[in-house]
């Protein structure tokens, strides 16, 4: 397992980047999908920050899947909304990971525990 401590952006396109290559490593389906969830993901890591801990993202691989772990420091149960506000009319910038990963994981799990909101998914 590989484990990414995400602070900003670039480490966000770092992930984002090994996400993709255990994803064909593994003989994922959709590589480039698992790719865009885990960047969707990290920058949910990154945004929601408290400044009172770390995020950090776990990717694991084997043949035929690829799991994912993501943690950040929340000290208020998350609602798991995933729109964002409309930036103009019918427009949303972001909010998708937890739709991808819903729509492309085998099993995804959200949880929030002991002031950490805890994301798992299994890509097949």
């Amino acid at each position: 397992m590989v484990a990414m401590i995400l602070t900003n952006a670039k480490d966000v396109r770092e992930a984002r980047e090994r996400a993709h290559q255990l994803a064909r490593a593994a003989g994922v389906a959709e590589p480039p999908m698992v790719e865009q969830a885990v960047g969707e993901i990290g920058n949910n890591c990154v945004e929601h920050l408290d400044g009172t801990g770390t995020a950090i993202l776990r990717l694991g691989c084997r043949p035929g899947k690829l799991t994912l772990e993501a943690e950040n420091p929340c000290q208020e149960p998350p609602t798991w909304q995933t729109r964002k506000p409309e930036l103009m009319d019918g427009i949303r910038l972001g909010g998708y990971g937890l739709v991808l990963i819903r729509a492309i994981a085998q099993n995804a799990r959200f949880e929030w525990r002991d002031g950490r909101a805890l994301v798992r998914a299994e890509f097949a």
